[in-house]
């Protein structure tokens, strides 16, 4: 009676060496006796997977891997290119294979038992789906040209608006367009940096733990931070007034600059009326830093004007200006409400005359 047994096997599976497929071929190894002794000749090989050791039906969908004249010498053979697909390797249960040989083109296969276990190997053909993987969970490589992955929350996938890799740039809980080679947050963005409490710390290099939500170096000194009182510092590191700026050297400012009407500081209203008897005063300028309402004027007898602005300016300051060739004086005081200025215009000898008087105020 003849028998065949198989000892000493060897599977070797390929590495994953890129992020294209994974190649499913792998090579089987084995040594081979026929009564007792090393077989020696060409084998007709069948291989075949099975989900237990014993019983069930093939997992392979198009039958058994054949290979023909499989040369043995001295019971030592090698199969380099068995290839079962990758189907079998995308859920989680167990494979095993099943191997069947015979002579040659003479004979029929013999079933080896028992069944040999497909054990865990590096980079293993499994690596191409990753499904229930420890680390990326449902990864898919079917994303659309414009998307690269995509992470809803709970799996990584080719749809979701959780994290987005696009062709272009990558978004976080928002499904917009990330700009070009940048990073698009759909709400609040926190960053832990040096210290437990800032959000933010651009180019950090070993500072302490302040509160400031964000600061922003320069060689390691501190350019620009914003501070936890709510103002913000230029070009230093000093505490900038409660939600104000401080800003170190010289300061350059393009264009007009306003501020709330409630505020003091800049200049709010520019005027130029002409304070007189006779009709009304003329504005031939008004408000050119706040778009909170219009100035008017009235005349108020010889040298006087009336000058109604649109808020109370009852905490403001004000500077007034006689516009004449000789020393003429004017000056402005509140009037029956905390929005009037009343305002007369003087000569040197100390009369009311008519004539153009300028107000700024702030």
């Amino acid at each position: 009676m003849k028998t065949i047994k198989l000892l000493s096997v060897l599977i070797f599976f390929p590495l994953l060496v890129n992020a294209q497929a994974v190649n499913t071929v792998f090579t089987y190894q084995g040594e081979l006796f026929v009564n007792g002794s090393p077989a020696n000749g060409t084998y007709d090989m069948s291989f075949d997977a099975y989900g237990g050791a014993t019983g069930g039906t093939s997992l392979l969908f198009f039958g058994a891997d054949i290979h023909t004249g499989v040369v043995v010498t001295n019971g030592i053979f090698t199969v380099p290119d068995v290839d079962f697909g990758n189907l079998i390797f995308s859920g989680s249960a167990d494979t095993w294979l099943e191997l069947a040989i015979k002579p040659t083109s003479s004979g029929s296969y013999n079933t080896l038992s028992p069944r040999q276990k497909i054990t865990t190997a590096p980079y293993a053909v499994k690596a191409d789906f990753a499904n229930n993987a420890t680390i990326a969970n449902d990864l898919s490589v079917t994303a659309t040209a414009s998307e690269v992955l995509v992470f809803d929350g709970t799996n990584w996938k080719s749809g979701g608006n959780k994290i987005r890799v696009s062709n272009v740039g990558v978004s976080i809980g928002t499904t917009s367009v990330p700009p070009p080679d940048g990073l698009r947050v759909g709400g609040a963005l926190q960053v832990d940096g040096i210290g437990s409490n800032v959000a933010l710390d651009v180019d950090s290099d070993g500072a302490g733990v302040q509160d400031d939500p964000l600061r922003v170096r320069k060689n390691g000194a501190i350019k620009f931070y914003v501070d936890s009182n709510g103002g913000a510092s230029v070009g230093s590191w000093n505490t900038p007034p409660s939600d104000g700026l401080r800003v170190k050297g010289a300061s350059q400012f393009n264009g007009i600059m306003t501020q709330d009407a409630s505020a003091t500081g800049l200049p709010k209203f520019y005027v130029r009326v002409t304070c007189g008897n006779s009709g009304t005063g003329s504005l031939t300028s008004e408000n050119l830093t706040n778009t909170v309402g219009n100035v008017s004027s009235s005349a108020n007898g010889v040298g006087g004007c009336i000058i109604n602005y649109p808020i109370d300016i009852s905490g403001h300051y004000w500077q007034v200006t006689a516009v004449s060739a000789d020393a003429a004086i004017a000056s402005c005081t509140i009037g029956s409400t905390v929005q009037v200025l009343v305002c007369q215009r003087s000569n040197r000898l100390g009369g009311f005359e008519n004539g153009d008087i300028m107000i700024i105020l702030y």
